[in-house]
């Protein structure tokens, strides 16, 4: 399990402009967890990895035309395949350094590197986004319940909400910006789509979504745009923070917390349990 428990830190900190920056206290917060051994917490993100990169291989096989690349669920479910593959490859290289240290390398555990901010900023897009796509895929859109539809709606947030419950990773409020310049630049590319006579593979309508038909309902599109960007993309930023406040206080006390037996010394043979009061 990790030693480097995050602290609990104030909430006006949280806006402080230093805090807009992906770096956090350690490198190893990214790769470690506060509750399971770094092998296991490995092995459950190599099968998070797997999973995602065989549904986003599978979605592109039966959109094999380009116009895969129109929707926000597959810019997000892209982010959440690099994303995984990067906490992957950040606690494998954690293991990695670990070892090398051990017998003398040059490799220095904790040393923050350039992967370490990739990996934290692609980590926040991808928990944030990926929870924003699934309630509004199945509020707002004629939902499918084909398996890489309820992958890439669904179980893309249940692996994200897991990863976020035992991980030892920061969530800044701040780094919602992130999120927004991902939002942004979709409603960009949807309002280029629209307006240039792009056509939508499987509706065949000009819009790759109805609420955002910006030759027939500008006004609507504008509408779900704003709400999207400034309401709901806050609202589940908020909901990863405040998961990310509550695993850190309950990371702090479990290893605050007294064991439930103790052993005491005994004479040769016997075992002596003393309960601690």
């Amino acid at each position: 399990m990790s030693t480097t428990i995050g602290a609990v830190r104030p909430l006006r900190e949280e806006f402080r402009l230093a805090r807009l920056s992906p770096r956090c206290e350690s490198p190893l917060h990214l790769a470690t967890s506060p509750f399971v051994q770094p092998t296991t917490f490995l092995a459950f993100r190599l099968v998070f990895a797997a999973y995602v990169v065989i549904l986003l291989v599978t979605s592109g096989i039966t959109q094999a035309d380009g116009r895969w690349f129109i929707f926000l669920t597959n810019w997000t479910f892209l982010v959440l395949c690099v994303s995984l593959l990067s906490n992957a490859a950040v606690c494998f290289y954690d293991l990695y350094s670990e070892q090398a240290g051990k017998d003398g390398g040059a490799v220095v555990r904790g040393e923050w590197r350039w992967f370490h901010s990739l990996h934290q900023t692609l980590y926040t897009t991808a928990a944030t986004m990926g929870l924003v796509v699934t309630v509004l895929y199945w509020s707002l859109l004629d939902p499918q319940s084909d398996i890489v539809n309820i992958s890439t709606h669904a179980i893309n947030s249940v692996i994200i909400l897991i990863d976020l419950c035992i991980s030892d990773t920061t969530v800044s409020v701040l780094h919602v910006l992130y999120t927004f310049a991902l939002a942004v630049v979709y409603a960009i590319f949807s309002v280029i789509f629209t307006v240039s006579g792009g056509l939508n593979p499987n509706s065949g309508e000009n819009y790759v979504y109805s609420i955002l038909d910006w030759n027939g309902r500008p006004g609507t599109a504008i509408l779900y745009t704003l709400i999207t960007i400034l309401i709901v993309v806050p609202i589940f930023h908020g909901v990863t923070y405040l998961l990310y406040r509550l695993r850190l206080r309950v990371a702090a006390k479990l290893k605050s917390a007294p064991s439930a037996v103790s052993v005491s010394p005994a004479p040769p043979g016997k075992v002596a349990l003393e309960e601690v009061v």
